[in-house]
């Protein structure tokens, strides 16, 4: 089986080399959910993602992104692995030529259409979720890497987990996904 559920907070578990996925809105829209806490550890994922988000289709996009930001595409962040002072990790200003257990990688993954409301109960979209994951593992994240995430999915985009660990198994087989969870798995 390509998941094993680790009870905790990712953010404490964290190891140099790892590779975070998550997911992200096609809308420009981060500040909720998941990534409240992703932005505090790596207060830059933010501005990464609105500079994605605010790239004219068709331009040369920024590096580490596998096309405009459009659902099914994936947005690579490089980090330095280690801490700063205020706990937070510093994002690399450039293409990461070093080794990988000296970074840290942020996959944001647009897996979602819009956000949650009314007209749009259940914005995860799963094809877009499993392009994201052939993506992470064929373009983004090399074989070394240890690939840890949250319920991804499951929460604000209303997600069912079951379908998603389905797509995760499927998508990322043989690799080893670790899931970080506060409470029970979702059934």
């Amino acid at each position: 089986m390509t998941i094993v559920y680790q009870k905790g907070d990712l953010f404490e578990n964290i190891q140099p080399g790892d590779c975070i996925i998550h997911v992200v809105n096609d809308r420009g829209l981060m500040g909720s959910g998941f990534v409240v806490p992703l932005m505090k550890h790596f207060p830059q994922i933010k501005k990464q993602y609105l500079k994605w988000f605010n790239t004219p289709k068709d331009q040369d996009f920024m590096r580490g992104c596998t096309g405009d930001l459009e659902l099914g595409h994936v947005q690579c962040v490089w980090f330095h692995a280690k801490r700063h002072e205020d706990g937070a990790f510093r994002m690399m200003e450039y293409y990461p030529t070093c080794r990988e257990h000296e970074t840290i990688l942020v996959c944001n993954m647009v897996g979602q259409h819009g956000v949650v409301g009314p007209d749009n109960p259940t914005p995860i979209d799963y094809n877009a979720l499993q392009r994201c994951l052939y993506r992470v593992d064929e373009q983004c994240c090399s074989p070394y890497r240890r690939i840890i995430g949250p319920l991804l999915g499951s929460g604000l985009a209303g997600g069912h987990w079951p379908t998603i660990a389905n797509i995760i198994n499927a998508a990322l087989r043989p690799r080893q996904v670790t899931i970080f969870h506060l409470n029970n798995i979702p059934e």
